[in-house]
């Protein structure tokens, strides 16, 4: 039973197969259905679509999580479902909606793992580089918009996203070696 949202095809066919479609926007990759016992609504949204044969699907409980409801379940879930889409969500709602969080999530984990009596457990060596990988936090790529910038300015953000990566590609490390 999901609570706020999964990416799990099959348990996304299998919960919208039993709910109306009240909406549908094919330019965003979306569409809107409610629970007819619950009345409760939910948003499908189609991420990656950017990509040949991505679209990876995701099934929200609207209202939508805010970034930092989706950073407090990416770093406290129990579920690996949970912590992958809440991942994906944050990189989405970036990229999609222009909502930054890597500075906050890559100190957020940093600090985790600085914690006294910290050790690597089998969950968080699989949490912490899925939430990297789905964040695209090791990707050093500029995501900030350059036109109408400074060379100075263009520099400071590609600085920022280096220096993200860098940060976290350690973090992977060390997850990997424990």
């Amino acid at each position: 039973m999901i609570q706020r949202f999964t990416s799990d095809p099959s348990h996304i066919d299998e919960l919208t197969q039993t709910m109306q479609l009240s909406a549908e926007d094919p330019e965003h990759w979306t569409k809107e259905y409610t629970d007819p016992t619950s009345q409760e609504k939910w948003l499908l949204i189609l991420v990656e679509t950017d990509y040949h044969g991505g679209r990876h699907p995701i099934l929200i409980k609207l209202p939508e999580p805010s970034q930092a409801e989706l950073i407090s379940i990416a770093l406290h879930s129990s579920s690996k479902d949970e912590i992958a889409t809440a991942a994906a969500l944050l990189n989405y709602n970036e990229r999609d909606l222009g909502f930054g969080f890597r500075e906050e999530l890559i100190k957020l984990l940093e600090e985790r793992t600085i914690q006294p009596g910290f050790r690597w457990t089998e969950m968080k060596r699989w949490r912490i580089p899925t939430i990297i990988q789905e964040c695209d936090l090791s990707d050093g790529v500029n995501r900030h918009p350059i036109m109408g910038k400074l060379d100075s300015e263009i520099d400071a953000d590609y600085q920022y996203f280096q220096d993200i990566a860098t940060r976290a590609r350690t973090l992977i490390n060390s997850a990997t070696k424990g």
